[in-house]
């Protein structure tokens, strides 16, 4: 399926999410070619042999959130595997990490940056881009949370 939509206004609220940021932002240079990425496993993207009704995309500059759209196909653990397995890829391809889930990204002064889970605390009033939401709803209403 070609992404000539909006991922974030096409599909219901209900549509299962997931968000992964990766340890700096992802150089604008090789955006294009990640996004391309994206959209070829995006069109394969199955579950049990059967097509997903879903996206992926990058999100301000840090993050790369896959959809899916749960009322047309359910995703299963086999179709997040793979992308789990696409993943590892792009992080070997363009020397990224998206995996590592103990630091979160906040924004402070303006500026993203990466902080320890457990230092989060230490930066009162900042943004925290909450990555453990699951559907898109969620994501529209809770994605930047003050700290």
């Amino acid at each position: 399926m070609q992404q000539t939509y909006n991922l974030l206004e096409d599909f219901p609220e209900t549509s299962k999410i997931w968000v992964y940021h990766n340890q700096g932002a992802i150089p604008k240079a090789v955006q294009p070619a990640i996004q391309e990425k994206l959209t070829e496993f995006s069109k394969d993207w199955a579950s049990h042999g059967d097509k997903l009704y879903g996206g992926a995309t990058i999100l301000d500059d840090y993050f790369i959130l896959f959809l899916v759209n749960e009322e047309k196909t359910i995703a299963s653990g086999c179709s997040v595997d793979s992308s789990i397995h696409f993943l590892r890829r792009l992080e070997k391809e363009y020397n990224l990490n998206f995996l590592d889930r103990m630091n979160v990204v906040i924004e402070e002064n303006g500026q993203k940056k990466n902080v320890h889970y457990s230092e989060i605390n230490n930066h009162k009033g900042a943004i925290y881009f909450d990555p453990t939401l699951r559907t898109l709803g969620e994501f529209k209403n809770q994605w930047k949370k003050v700290i």
